[in-house]
């Protein structure tokens, strides 16, 4: 019996090196070979230890130095291309913009349910959806001169509201974001909201949460490591207050 668990343990082990030089090395016939060049990763977390999440692009663009315009790099789970320069991108949109008009699954944009809009969706339905709304926003005034007016009545509402402030030195930030949005919210709502509305506020705070988490260091790691779902974190908070704008859209 100690003979056959020690056999098993031999045998164990060694398959389990075998699959870790597999991970570290690969083989020709791995999907990774039919990638752009890119820094050789470690199992599991690829990448990750090579770059600053925090700072993302700036590591990316400091990798293309090495890798050239075109490379690729594997964060977590996910091989990403990455394209730097002008005429990478250039290429790339242009060049062959039908390949690279599809959007990729990115696991917190689908966590939270914003996947299947104007800017994150793809496809068929994606197409269908951009003309309809870019026929529906013109019906409301989009790109004609009546969209003027409602920026210019915005703009003077802006300010009327700085104007209270007497010079006093302040954080620009809410006002600016408040005025692009009552620009949206008159068009699509027919009507603007006072600045210190509750709801407006709300609704206000709520995207803004949302677009924080969306640059944070947590989602990077979730969109590498998608099983992040199932330990308590900063996605689970933003799910529920995801969940309230069609409420706050309602009222």
């Amino acid at each position: 019996m100690d003979l056959d668990l020690g056999w098993f343990t031999i045998a164990l082990s060694i398959g389990v090196a075998v699959l870790l030089v597999r991970l570290l090395v690969g083989d020709g016939s791995s999907p990774r070979t039919r990638f752009p060049p890119g820094p050789r990763g470690l199992p599991l977390v690829g990448n990750l230890l090579q770059v600053d999440l925090s700072a993302l692009p700036s590591s990316l663009m400091q990798l293309s130095k090495k890798y050239g315009p075109v490379f690729s790099i594997r964060l977590g789970e996910q091989t990403i291309i990455v394209l730097s320069g002008y005429q990478a991108v250039r290429d790339a949109l242009i060049g062959k913009a039908e390949e690279f008009s599809n959007r990729p699954f990115v696991p917190m944009m689908h966590y939270l349910s914003v996947d299947k809009g104007l800017v994150l969706g793809s496809g068929d339905w994606h197409r269908t959806l951009r003309r309809f709304s870019l026929t529906t926003l013109r019906d409301f005034g989009v790109g004609r001169r009546s969209i003027e007016e409602r920026i210019s009545e915005e703009s003077e509402c802006f300010l009327r509201r700085i104007s209270t402030l007497e010079g006093k030195a302040f954080e620009p930030t809410f006002f600016l974001n408040a005025a692009v949005s009552n620009v949206i919210c008159s068009v699509i709502f027919g009507d603007r909201f006072d600045y210190d509305n509750t709801t407006f506020v709300k609704l206000l705070a709520v995207v803004n949460d949302e677009v924080q988490l969306l640059g944070s260091i947590w989602t990077q790691l979730y969109n590498a490591f998608p099983l992040l779902r199932y330990i308590p974190g900063p996605q689970l908070c933003m799910a529920r207050e995801s969940r309230r704008l069609p409420t706050l859209f309602k009222e």
